[in-house]
């Protein structure tokens, strides 16, 4: 299940063990949004970071590239959802399944990462948001930070019988702060203390923002959507049969998993390209489902929003429900929108414009607020 290797620490002052959830992709990047900005900052300059991941190694490996305090450790520590195929909707029998043997595993993989915080001499570990990093790390009387927008104990909560998720309540009370992104409807988590923070996201670029107008031909649209449902989801069902696609007037970009063949209007991101928040900065509507990651770059960059509900998903409805009165956004279930025909409902609002240097710079003061908050617990 996971590759462990202890790391050279010792011309570093710290080691930060950083745990990224392996279900997905919206974890990492916001991941990769932090520790960008914690790289760059003097306090950290001589921090050994440790990222522990598992099906997004590589993806953080090359969007951290050039950093020389990094090093990685391909690890699987939460399950993530389990979706019935071909759909956004959970699999309540398959979750079943997989947790038990999940929980049946809790405590190897506690020990584990207690041998592997001890072997590598780490000071602190931040999880995004692996329940058992906070039980290994409570063991050892190492300080623990999570951050995220829910926690596995909450996100289960509608699937799974409670007496299923004691254990994992108590992995999340052993955690000693809690970082509070938007949206987030959790217990008091953060024994010793707390931050809530506003959207962040990967800063987009400019410069590559006009070349993808340019080279993609989008001037030639009278609009430009912006779809994914997540790299977790293979295999859409009949979603090349969606009718949205027959419109000629409107450019679709749609994420790298997304397969709809022979269509002039549609362009797939390269599954190679690791800044898809470019891509989605040159849109005017958003097309997904309600991960954090996407609405966060929605709403940095001020982008029209149409969510597609999955039922039983907690976190989905905390989500839309935050947004509520903040950002123009539709939601429906994926039977409605899978029968649409037309998205000019949704370009009715007006758009709101304000330049890209402006919105990178509200995201960055998110993302400086964090890590000012990681440097202060951590001394």
């Amino acid at each position: 299940m996971n590759n462990t290797a202890a790391s050279n620490t010792g011309h570093f002052e710290r080691v930060i063990a950083f745990y990224i959830s392996n279900y997905g992709y919206g974890h990492a990047t916001r991941s990769i949004a932090v520790l960008r900005h914690m790289m760059r900052e003097p306090a950290f300059l001589r921090t050994h970071f440790i990222v522990c991941t598992g099906d997004v190694i590589s993806f953080v490996q090359d969007s951290l590239e050039g950093n020389s305090n990094v090093s990685y450790r391909n690890t699987t520590l939460d399950i993530g959802y389990i979706t019935q195929k071909g759909s956004v909707e959970l699999s309540k029998s398959g979750m079943h399944q997989t947790y038990l043997n999940y929980m049946e595993s809790f405590s190897k993989l506690t020990k584990q990462e207690k041998d592997f915080l001890l072997l590598s001499k780490v000071d602190l570990i931040i999880s995004d948001i692996s329940p058992i990093p906070f039980v290994a790390a409570n063991e050892l009387r190492i300080t623990s930070i999570g951050i995220s927008n829910f926690s596995w104990f909450t996100a289960y909560q509608d699937t799974l019988e409670s007496q299923f998720l004691k254990q994992l309540e108590n992995a999340y009370n052993k955690m000693d702060y809690f970082i509070s992104l938007p949206g987030a409807d959790e217990p008091s988590w953060g024994r010793k203390g707390s931050l809530a923070t506003d959207f962040y996201c990967r800063s987009v670029n400019e410069d590559e923002v006009q070349y993808l107008k340019k080279s993609l031909g989008l001037d030639n649209y009278q609009k430009v959507v912006f779809f994914t449902m997540g790299l977790s989801i293979h295999e859409l069902k009949d979603i090349s049969k969606l009718p949205i696609w027959e419109d000629s007037s409107t450019a679709f970009i749609v994420s790298a998993n997304v397969n709809v063949q022979g269509r002039k209007n549609i362009y797939r991101i390269p599954p190679s390209y690791l800044e898809s928040q470019n891509y989605l900065a040159v849109s005017d509507l958003v097309i997904t489902k309600p991960g954090w990651s996407t609405i966060s770059e929605a709403f940095v960059y001020k982008k029209k929003l149409l969510l597609v509900q999955r039922s039983g998903m907690r976190e989905d409805t905390n989500s839309i429900r935050y947004l509520e009165g903040k950002l123009s956004f539709h939601t429906m279930g994926w039977n409605d929108f899978m029968s649409i025909e037309t998205l000019n409902t949704f370009f009715q609002e007006p758009s709101i414009e304000e330049s890209i240097h402006s919105m990178n710079k509200k995201s960055n003061e998110s993302l400086e607020l964090i890590t000012r908050f990681i440097e202060k617990v951590s001394v």
